[in-house]
């Protein structure tokens, strides 16, 4: 699933596709990692927990130009990813509030990547577990 800013049409979004792969239960995870980065197309970065899943990236450093998370199938995170981009994609007050935070995230640490990716779950975590969504600002 093409997850992340890149996914949602007109939010401002590093060019770095983040692509979320859900794996059932048939399929261990750890084969797929090592077959992805066999290929040389890949490394792996290591376990990110609950909120990002193994990730492999291509491109080096700042020069990144794909992430991969690979969730289980029936995992919180997966249905987190899931409910993450509808909720964007549909929720102009939702989209606004997390490209705010982004953008002044982006501006805070310029340079540190982790510490960026840390600050912003918070507002992710917030918009997920607000239990009524705007109303009134919803797209088509």
């Amino acid at each position: 699933m093409h997850a992340g800013s890149t996914a949602v049409p007109g939010i401002a979004a590093k060019p770095i596709l983040d692509i979320v792969a859900a794996v059932g239960d048939s399929v261990p995870i750890d084969e797929v990692v090592d077959h992805l980065c066999a290929t040389g197309a890949y490394n792996y970065e290591g376990d990110q927990g609950d909120d990002g899943g193994l990730l492999l990236v291509r491109g080096p450093g700042e020069l990144r130009t794909v992430h991969v998370h690979i969730v289980g199938a029936g995992s919180q995170a997966w249905v987190d990813y899931r409910r993450f981009r509808a909720l964007l994609l549909t929720d102009a007050a939702a989209r606004e509030r997390y490209e705010s935070v982004k953008c002044r995230l982006a501006q805070q640490y310029p340079h540190d990547r982790r510490a960026y990716t840390l600050a912003k779950a918070s507002v992710i975590r917030a918009l997920l577990d607000d239990p009524e969504p705007s109303t009134g600002s919803q797209t088509g």
